[in-house]
């Protein structure tokens, strides 16, 4: 049985339990599929007063040859941390751009460890300014394909576990 019909069987049972993870916790692992958690460490989320932002979590999955970062919506500090802990292992064809491309996001550090081909920044309309001019531009400088959801439309990742396929619908 496919990892992706395993995980779609498990995601239609609707009755998660509800648990706690940090780095180095592997939510979901099949024959070809591996979905890692990077972030936040352990004990962070259960501290009060804790800045949601930089302690969101960051998976890593992993489909047999294709790696795809998603970082939420950490920025500065923790950028760097996970640059710090993961270094080499953070190396991914896809990511999706850390706090919707925002000012202190997408660091000049994570990307260099990241090296992605495919960067794919999540925005629509909004009250904070995203995604910031000037984090666009240092991923334009660092990134061979740039999609933007405001600009682009939906984006989708299709991937056979070697090569990664863009999709977007038709007028984009």
């Amino acid at each position: 049985m496919e990892s992706a019909q395993v995980f779609s069987e498990y995601l239609a049972k609707g009755l998660w339990p509800v648990e706690i993870v940090s780095d180095g916790d592997v939510t979901f692992e099949g024959d070809d599929l591996t979905i890692a958690v990077l972030h936040p460490t352990a004990g962070t989320a259960l501290q009060q007063d804790v800045d949601a932002n930089p302690n969101s979590m960051v998976l890593l999955v992993t489909y047999l040859h294709v790696k795809v970062l998603l970082p939420a919506d950490i920025n500065g500090d923790a950028e760097l941390e996970l640059v710090e802990r993961h270094g080499a292992k953070l190396k991914c064809q896809v990511m999706k751009a850390s706090h919707h491309a925002s000012r202190f996001s997408n660091q000049a550090e994570l990307l260099k460890a990241v090296q992605p081909e495919i960067v794919v920044v999540t925005v629509g309309p909004n009250d904070w300014g995203y995604p910031d001019a000037g984090t666009i531009h240092r991923l334009r400088q660092n990134v061979p394909h740039l999609f933007r959801t405001d600009e682009d439309g939906t984006v989708i990742i299709e991937t056979d576990g070697n090569t990664v396929k863009i999709i977007q619908p038709e007028g984009y």
